[in-house]
């Protein structure tokens, strides 16, 4: 699977896991950023939209609520999932099930082959696709349920939802 045009951004304190990334990604197509603070992996995941964000927990601080963490990077980009693989130390597998139930999409132990990156970033990004195609489906779905196929129109489920809605609205301003 090539990772044309992927974008990876990796936040850690060590610049030598984003050089390690590099190694294994580059060349197969992918963008590669770096940042060093939470602060400035959510600032990058808005303006640049990564497909995948590898995370050194540590750089959370201890105690810190990391399915909190996940999910404030996620509601940074509203409209695209972004996939978090969790970067962890030699010493840290053990505890790759507590950030799996977090939220995180996958780990990589450190340090990490260049392939193993690629494998990793590849399956994060299949999910990160699945989710996204999930999303679509759902949309059209609920596209196809509130109109008439035929006219485009809204069908009476959805002028009776639409009602409802308007219905509660006004009782709001009573």
């Amino acid at each position: 699977m090539e990772l044309k045009s992927r974008r990876i951004l990796t936040v850690d304190i060590d610049r030598d896991t984003h050089e390690s990334a590099a190694q294994g990604l580059v060349p197969r197509g992918a963008h590669l950023t770096h940042v060093e603070d939470l602060d400035g992996a959510i600032h990058r995941v808005r303006a640049w939209k990564p497909h995948v964000v590898a995370l050194n927990p540590a750089i959370l601080g201890e105690g810190a609520d990391v399915a909190a963490c996940f999910e404030r990077l996620r509601s940074v980009s509203q409209d695209e999932y972004v996939a978090i693989v969790v970067l962890l130390g030699q010493g840290e597998v053990e505890r790759a099930n507590t950030y799996l139930m977090a939220g995180a999409d996958d780990f990589l132990a450190r340090p990490a082959s260049p392939h193993d990156w690629a494998a990793r970033i590849q399956t994060a990004i299949r999910a990160r696709d699945l989710h996204d195609q999930f999303r679509r489906s759902v949309h059209r779905i609920d596209e196809l349920s509130a109109t008439d196929d035929l006219t485009g129109l809204a069908n009476m489920k959805q002028i009776f939802r639409l009602g409802e809605e308007d219905i509660a609205r006004c009782r709001r301003f009573k």
